[in-house]
C-alpha cells in the first residue's frame, strides 16, 4: 500500500485501542505537518505556536486551541495551511470539527481542494456517527479498528460496502486497512511496547527475522508502503516467544538501499518496541 502525505486518511476505533498510537506512527516520517492538537497530546511532535497564523512558521508545528470556540480556531488554522500549502494536517478527535450537522467553509475546502495545494488531512476519531459523511466520501485510506456497535458498522457499510465486516474479527491494537480506491484490505497490528524511532547503523538490509515471517511496512516521507501478501505486524511483542516483522533483502530492496546511501537527503529509521525492531526507509 502507498499513502501520500497529500491524501486523506481516516482512522476509526474504540477508545484505548491504538488510534492515537497509529496516527503518531504514521506522521513520524513526514517532513512537514501541522497538528491541530485539541487534547494537547502531541506537544512533543513539533514547535508549539501561539496563533493559527504562525502555523507555517516551521516545518513541523503544533497548535493547541486557546478558547472554547474550537471550530472557529480550526477555520483560521485551515486557512493558514491552505495559504502556505505543502504539508499535512493532523487532527485527532476529528468529530469536534467535522460534524454531521455542518462543516466550516475552510474545513470543507481542506477535504475537497487540499490535494491541489499538496495539503493532506489525516483524521482519527472513535465516534463514527458523529463524523460528517463528506469525510468518508472524500477519504483515500481507512484504518478501521474494533467496533462493537452495530449502528457504526452499518453506517460504514453504506459507504464502503461489505468489506468493513472484516473489522468484526479485530482485537485491540489491530486495524483493518482499506485502500478506498481499489477496496483492497490489509491487517495491521500495532506494537504493545513504547514506540520510539532512531537512526540505525549503515546497514539497510539487516532486519531481524522471526518465527511469524510477516510482511513489513516501509515508512516514507510521502507516505507508507507495505508488503502486499501477508498480515502486516509493525512489531510483535506478545507474551511468551516474541514475534518479529521480517523484511526480506530482495534485489529491489538492495537497490533501494544503494539509492538511499547515495542520496544525502534520505534517512533510514528503525521502529523499536521492547527491543525488537524492523527496518524501514525514509526519503
Amino acid at each position: 500500500m502507498l499513502i501520500r502525505s497529500d491524501e486523506i486518511i481516516v482512522i476509526i476505533g474504540r477508545k484505548g485501542h491504538g488510534k492515537t498510537t497509529l496516527l503518531k506512527l504514521l506522521l513520524k516520517p513526514l517532513r512537514r505537518y501541522a497538528i491541530f492538537d485539541i487534547l494537547g497530546a502531541y506537544r512533543e511532535f513539533g514547535a508549539l505556536v501561539l496563533t493559527p497564523a504562525e502555523t507555517c512558521t516551521y516545518d513541523k508545528t503544533v497548535y493547541i486551541p486557546q478558547t472554547e470556540a474550537v471550530e472557529a480556531e480550526y477555520e483560521e488554522f485551515a486557512a493558514a495551511v491552505l495559504r502556505c500549502g505543502n504539508r499535512t494536517i493532523i487532527l485527532d478527535e476529528a468529530h469536534w470539527i467535522y460534524r454531521p450537522k455542518g462543516v466550516g467553509k475552510n474545513a470543507q475546502m481542506m477535504l475537497r481542494l487540499g490535494r491541489h495545494v499538496a495539503v493532506g488531512l489525516w483524521l482519527a476519531t472513535h465516534r463514527v456517527l458523529d463524523l460528517a459523511k463528506l469525510v468518508y466520501q472524500q477519504a483515500d485510506h481507512l484504518f478501521l479498528g474494533q467496533l462493537l456497535v452495530y449502528r457504526d458498522l452499518e453506517e460504514l457499510r453504506r459507504v464502503y460496502g461489505p468489506v468493513v465486516e472484516k473489522a468484526k474479527e479485530l482485537r485491540p491494537r489491530e486495524f483493518l486497512y482499506i485502500d478506498v480506491r481499489s477496496m483492497k484490505t490489509r491487517k495491521v497490528v500495532l506494537p504493545r511496547g513504547p514506540l520510539r524511532i532512531r537512526r540505525p547503523g549503515p546497514s539497510l538490509d539487516g532486519a531481524r527475522r522471526g518465527q511469524d515471517g510477516g510482511g513489513g511496512i516501509q515508512l516514507l516521507s510521502m507516505g507508507i508502503r507495505a508488503e502486499p501478501e501477508r498480515e502486516h505486524r509493525l512489531v510483535g511483542a506478545g507474551a511468551g516467544t516474541p514475534s518479529y516483522s521480517e523484511l526480506r533483502p530482495s534485489p529491489q530492496r538492495r537497490n533501494q538501499g544503494r539509492r538511499i546511501q547515495q542520496n544525502p537527503q534520505a534517512v533510514a529509521v528503525n521502529i523499536h518496541s521492547q527491543g525488537h525492531s524492523y527496518e524501514s526507509h525514509m526519503r
